[in-house]
């Protein structure tokens, strides 16, 4: 008696688990270039080249809002203190401030040479 309740469980686990990943993998997800998901990685103390300027990231700041995630970095050079701002979508919007100045990039416009380090709470 127990044997068949032990199967009929595991059967109905099974198909459980099943249902679940077949749910997850038709589920609507961010698919990102590797270029597009280092952006999304970077941390502070990150060095990028954007437009021929060596930055360094500070701060990352990511904002929730009705259209999806926002993320801010905040960054400095040797004469200002530029930011990043990615709104995470399923192709990216880049938008590189500086000053009064602001511009559209895509992810090509902006070599990472290092993801900086992320800390442990996010």
């Amino acid at each position: 008696m127990f044997k068949n309740q032990r199967s009929s469980f595991t059967a109905s686990l099974a198909a459980d688990a099943v249902s679940l990943l077949r749910a997850w993998w038709h589920q609507d997800r961010i698919r990102s270039s590797p270029r597009e998901g280092k952006l999304l990685r970077l941390a502070p103390g990150a060095i990028l080249c954007v437009h021929g300027r060596t930055i360094e990231v500070e701060q990352r700041d990511v904002f929730e809002t009705d259209q999806g995630s926002i993320l801010r970095f905040r960054c400095r050079d040797t004469d200002s203190h530029p930011e990043l701002w990615i709104q995470v979508q399923p192709v990216p919007i880049i938008a590189w401030r500086c000053g009064d100045d602001e511009q559209y990039l895509s992810a090509d416009d902006i070599e990472v040479w290092n993801e900086g380090k992320r800390s442990n709470s996010g």
